[in-house]
């Protein structure tokens, strides 16, 4: 053997998929890393530190300490020092080093100018407010507004201490770094890497599947053209030994043709390998119709090779002669002897015996004639003769069954070899052979249908029948790639959503203007002067605001007492005297004057309770600010308050009939900041977050996909996935049981050998019958060994049902052979027909 014949065994490297697996690793990792982000928990915690005894509304380091509803987690130990005097500006811009990451003075009122002006220095330590240490440039810089405006916030609703927890909240939410926990940004980075992982994993299983395809047909090419090359001094034998014997024209022009061709071929073949297995070169388009025709010449001559030999062998009257045709009597000789099998079966109604046994009788004289020898003239004649006879019975038999149906009989989708060069060397007709196939085809696909009717059951469905047809629908759509990919995809899509609805549900709401409570106040009680109120109407309009239980007391007080120096606006009415403190002052007072609702340790109320400030003018104006609430306003924007006491503006009704509408409105106002109390505005909306990570878990499912895909195309191990893998299943027990019965075959098969044609027949039948049963096993080996992704392929879908079609067809002719011997035995020892046998 050459070594370019050596050559062709080799497989070449066809390279790994490295961008895709780079990709694929890294997406892996930035997913992983966003779970754990998005999951982690902070380790460390901010530490207050109160400076100072002379801070307002109760501040202390004990009540404050008290106000706070569990430690403020965070991912580094952090400071706030809380302190009872003015900043300077150093300490307010953060370049001044407080001794802690951030400092807020519970001062509210700074010096004002004249204080500045009669001082012969102006002091350094002059403002309110918050500082952060480090945030000096940048936007970082406005970060210390978010801070004073947190602690301000919450005195605004009637906190002390817990307004200093509230700002050591939100000193955490604006100074610690830790792992990004945006849920938007880890999603757009996952799935980019998902689609750029699918794009260079796609791309190198294409150029795989090419390349191996490129080089499988061209193997297969470079096989058939050393055998044709290696076997041309015999095929020149043969020929001219078949010339001598029976000139033909025909077998000189084939013979041209293959010794020209094959060799003009074989100067081809070092260019063709070379470029298939060069990776650059591999997939180009010139490279592909090289090598597609090269496999189409190949091919071509393989079977004008094969020809050439089968006809020089049976003109010739040589020893191979005879298993030519037995090649060609092998799928007639089995269809024949399914056919007869069946008839067995028959009702006695439907086809009388004679016409049987005559059909026996054309079948035995068929496979008789390859065992004659002499002439090779009078074989070719005799096997012509014995093709039409038989196809003559066939037909007969048909038009019976076509009669008895009353409708043409349905046409097999079986695939045969196709033998039509072979038969044309001979001088044979290639259509006889195919109508007689069909005929035996249609038989044995009508008569289970006959019968079934002459014995009056084929109107009654029964539960076989159904369970066949349910597995006839399943079978179909396997075959149908684009149906099953569709089912898939669909399939996972819906998964997705419902994984991406789950995990979303998880991860909290959006804040929404919209109330979704269900229920009213627990309690709603009116403390001091409600003439003119209608509070009926005032519990009407809340009975479904709130979510959760409220306790909540609606406290009216006169607007001069406990706002004073209210002026005039033309554009908000009465307002006070733009500072803050003054508003400050008098939700604290009013909330005192409910020590019961009050904790002792903390001087806060609990989150049940609320209290709603009600400022009522001499001329029955009323106005309703803010709210006194149990709850710390959390988040950059507070939703339990607008912000109006940052200029005193009050809002005060035109008419006093409208004071029932303001205190409703300010009790909306408290179940909506409720409600919203701590949530974020999202970078993206939640049904953008919800496509994004139902599209995520889809690219995952086919990133998956299209791994295993990529690793069965390496994998021979994983036989019993696939299409048709039960079918591949039943056949191998099928051939794995004859195969073990093979000797009681051959001993049934010499019982029924006498002298002349009929032993002639019996021989044949058992040759054909074994040189099947080893065909039948090669393509079982083949199929088994077939890598898991081509199991895919409608091609091995369509090898599978012609192995399950021969396995079949070999049971059955091994069954009739049976019979014969058993019949045989019966006569011989004087028994009745089907008359039962002792078991020794």
């Amino acid at each position: 053997m050459t070594t370019q014949l050596i050559g062709v065994r080799k497989r070449p490297h066809f390279g790994l998929p490295w961008l895709a697996f780079i990709l694929s690793v890294a997406t892996a990792g930035f997913g992983i890393a966003g779970v754990q982000a998005m999951t982690a928990n902070k380790p460390a915690q901010l530490e207050i530190i109160v400076e100072g005894s002379n801070h307002p509304y109760g501040i202390n380091a004990q009540t404050v300490a008290a106000a706070l509803p569990g430690p403020v987690a965070t991912w580094r130990p952090m400071r706030l020092l809380v302190t009872d005097r003015l900043l300077s500006h150093d300490e307010l811009s953060g370049r001044s080093n407080p001794g802690a990451d951030a400092i807020l003075s519970t001062a509210l009122t700074p010096l004002d100018t004249s204080q500045l002006a009669a001082a012969e220095r102006p002091p350094e330590r002059r403002f309110t407010g918050a500082g952060i240490y480090g945030h000096s440039s940048g936007e970082a810089r406005y970060d210390r507004f978010d801070l004073a405006d947190a602690y301000r916030d919450n005195l605004a609703l009637g906190h002390g201490p817990g307004a200093v927890a509230a700002a050591a909240q939100r000193t955490a939410d604006l100074v610690d770094r830790g792992p990004i926990q945006d849920l938007a940004f880890w999603l757009t980075g996952f799935v980019a890497g998902l689609v750029l992982s699918i794009v260079a994993l796609a791309w190198s299983l294409s150029r795989r599947r090419r390349r191996e395809q490129l080089f499988h047909s061209l193997a297969a090419a470079q096989s058939q053209l050393a055998g044709v090359v290696l076997e041309l001094e015999a095929l020149e034998a043969s020929y001219h030994s078949a010339v001598d014997q029976d000139e033909n024209s025909a077998l000189a022009a084939t013979w041209a043709v293959i010794r020209d061709d094959s060799l003009a071929l074989a100067r081809t073949e070092d260019a063709t390998v070379a470029a298939a297995y060069d990776s650059r070169l591999a997939l180009r388009q010139d490279t592909r119709t090289m090598v597609a025709d090269f496999a189409t010449k190949a091919a071509r001559l393989a079977r004008e090779a094969e020809a050439l030999m089968a006809a020089s062998s049976v003109r010739g009257g040589f020893a191979g002669g005879r298993s030519v045709l037995e090649r060609l009597a092998a799928p007639i000789a089995l269809g024949g002897k399914e056919l007869l099998a069946t008839l067995e079966q028959r009702p006695g109604s439907v086809i009388r015996e004679k016409r049987v046994a005559a059909l026996r009788t054309a079948l035995e004289t068929l496979l008789g004639v390859p065992g004659r020898g002499g002439q090779s003239a009078a074989t070719i004649a005799a096997w012509r003769a014995g093709e039409t006879e038989l196809l003559r019975q066939v037909s007969s038999i048909n038009r019976t069954l076509r009669h008895h149906l009353k409708h043409p009989l349905a046409r097999s989708k079986r695939q045969y070899d196709d033998h039509s060069e072979i038969r044309r060397g001979l001088g044979l007709p290639p259509a006889l052979s195919r109508d007689l196939l069909a005929a035996l085809d249609m038989a044995n696909l009508a008569l289970p249908e006959v019968f079934d009717k002459v014995r009056g059951i084929s109107n009654r469905a029964s539960a076989g029948s159904v369970v066949a047809g349910v597995a006839a629908f399943v079978g179909g759509l396997a075959i149908r790639d684009k149906t099953v990919w569709i089912i898939g995809s669909a399939a996972t899509v819906v998964v997705a959503m419902i994984v991406s609805g789950s995990v979303l549900a998880g991860l909290g709401d959006s804040p929404q203007w919209e109330l979704k409570g269900k229920q009213g106040p627990a309690s709603l009680l009116f403390d001091g002067d409600t003439t003119g109120l209608d509070t009926d109407y005032i519990r009407r309009n809340v009975a479904t605001a709130f979510s959760r239980p409220m306790h909540i007391t609606v406290a009216i007080r006169d607007a001069d007492e406990y706002l004073s120096a209210l002026g005039e606006s033309p554009d908000y009415g009465a307002v006070g005297e733009n500072d803050p403190q003054v508003l400050f002052d008098a939700l604290w007072r009013i909330k005192q004057e409910f020590p019961a609702l009050l904790e002792p340790e903390s001087l806060e109320m609990s989150a049940e309770q609320a209290i709603i400030p009600v400022f009522r003018t001499a001329d029955d104006r009323f106005s309703a600010p803010t709210v006194i609430t149990g709850a710390l306003a959390l988040g950059k924007v507070s939703w339990l308050n607008d912000g109006r006491w940052k200029h005193g503006i009050y809002g005060f009704s035109d008419y006093g009939d409208y004071g029932d509408y303001k205190i409703v409105d300010a009790l909306e106002d408290l179940a909506r900041g409720l409600q919203n109390n701590g949530l974020q505005e999202p970078r993206i909306g939640s049904g953008l977050k919800f496509w994004l990570l139902t599209l995520a878990v889809s690219l995952s499912a086919l990133l998956l996909v299209l791994v295993i895909y990529y690793g069965s195309l390496m994998s021979t191990q994983l036989g019993r996935f696939g299409r048709s893998s039960a079918n591949l299943r039943a056949a191998n027990r099928t051939l794995e049981k004859l195969m073990l019965g093979l000797d009681e075959s051959r001993l049934n098969a010499v019982m029924l050998l006498g002298a002349g044609p009929a032993a002639n027949s019996a021989e044949t039948g058992q040759r054909i019958f074994e040189g099947a049963l080893a065909m039948a096993w090669r393509l079982r080996d083949s199929l088994s060994a077939t890598p898991l992704a081509q199991r895919l392929s409608a091609d091995y879908a369509a090898q599978v049902s012609k192995l399950a079609d021969l396995a079949t067809a070999l049971a059955t002719s091994d069954n009739d052979v049976q019979r014969q011997s058993r019949r045989l035995l019966d006569a011989s020892f004087g028994r009745p027909p089907n008359a039962p046998h002792r078991k020794r």
